[in-house]
């Protein structure tokens, strides 16, 4: 299987952060509007639903306060320091 960033990919996400019970609305800003997802006093907001679901995804990890700085190796690695 091979999935890229695309809206394609949009409706599957919404319907994801949707069964992970998160209420789904637009904000409007001066570019356009962003994606915000919100439960139980937590909000995520986003330029798509993709980058969307990858914030939620990502909540309990950020939280552990485990935080690598795997960007940074990653671009060194492959660009040099």
């Amino acid at each position: 299987m091979k999935l890229t960033d695309s809206m394609n990919t949009y409706n599957p996400a919404l319907s994801t952060i949707g069964k992970l019970g998160y209420a789904i609305q637009l904000l409007e800003n001066a570019e356009g509007f962003d994606w915000e997802a919100s439960k139980d006093g937590e909000i995520f907001i986003a330029s798509d639903p993709l980058r969307l679901l990858g914030l939620i995804s990502l909540k309990d990890e950020y939280h552990a306060g485990s935080m690598e700085r795997l960007y940074d190796k990653i671009l060194a690695s492959h660009f040099g320091e």
